[in-house]
């Protein structure tokens, strides 16, 4: 038997009020209430506040699960006592709105890297094997330049694919310019013009003009005609965040979905 859910996490049932995302958030809370991770008293409203996300992460610890207060396909499998691969994730909206507006609550917890303990490593590690195979770090976990990663890390998280390494380049998508080679080739990439960028693409800056990509971030808003942009980001000066930036500096988008 197949379970189809939607992947949930804070603000789904609240910021986005869509009906079908509210039945579900109500699913999960009664069946948080049920395992004795969110408590009697608390409503089924359907809004994941942060009660609810408390009682996620609690449930998470207690099953031994990667502990970010995600809804995901495994969250979703030990609170119905199935196999993985017996839950299926469907989205509630475009795949596009989802990451951004999960980039957007990810990057406001302002992460800073301060070694392989810090909660930031989650981003910088998923490149590292890769990276150490391709002989362009070693095997100590230093500091890295890590708005790739980030972004990466987001897409990941929505269910946006993206490739580790792009088929015929030398890089990760821990490189900037990856991304760049990675969209060309598959007919994503939007120079800056005419295009107008939405909630949830990922654009790429180029800060000295060379039409080289220098760093990598994700669409919180644009309204037409303004001369900035606003952003969600790992690595500025080594810390996440949400910014705005010169839509000067800007070389270009990425619509993957």
């Amino acid at each position: 038997m197949t379970h189809e859910h939607i992947q949930l996490m804070l603000n789904d049932g609240i910021t986005n009020t869509d009906a079908a995302l509210i039945s579900e958030v109500k699913i999960l809370q009664q069946t948080l209430k049920d395992w004795g991770v969110l408590a009697a008293s608390e409503p089924v409203d359907g809004q994941f506040g942060q009660k609810t996300e408390a009682a996620a992460k609690l449930f998470q610890s207690k099953r031994g699960l990667e502990l970010d207060g995600i809804v995901g396909q495994k969250t979703w499998a030990e609170l119905l006592k199935v196999e993985p691969f017996e839950v299926t994730i469907i989205a509630s909206s475009h795949p596009l709105k989802m990451l951004g507006d999960f980039a957007e609550q990810e990057a406001a917890k302002q992460l800073k890297w301060e070694g392989s303990s810090s909660e930031a490593e989650k981003y910088l590690s998923i490149f590292r094997e890769p990276m150490l195979k391709l002989g362009q770090i070693g095997s100590e976990k230093v500091l890295y330049d890590w708005c790739g990663a980030f972004v990466f890390f987001c897409c990941r998280k929505v269910g946006v694919p993206v490739p580790i390494q792009p088929q015929g380049f030398g890089a990760t998508m821990a490189l900037v310019e990856s991304w760049k080679y990675w969209a060309k080739n598959n007919g994503y990439w939007h120079p800056k013009g005419d295009f107008i960028p939405k909630r949830g693409d990922i654009v790429l800056f180029d800060w000295g003009g060379d039409g080289t990509a220098d760093h990598i971030g994700i669409v919180r808003s644009y309204t037409s005609g303004n001369t900035s942009i606003k952003t969600s980001e790992g690595n500025k000066k080594n810390l996440s965040g949400n910014f705005e930036r010169k839509l000067s500096t800007v070389a270009g988008f990425i619509r993957p979905v």
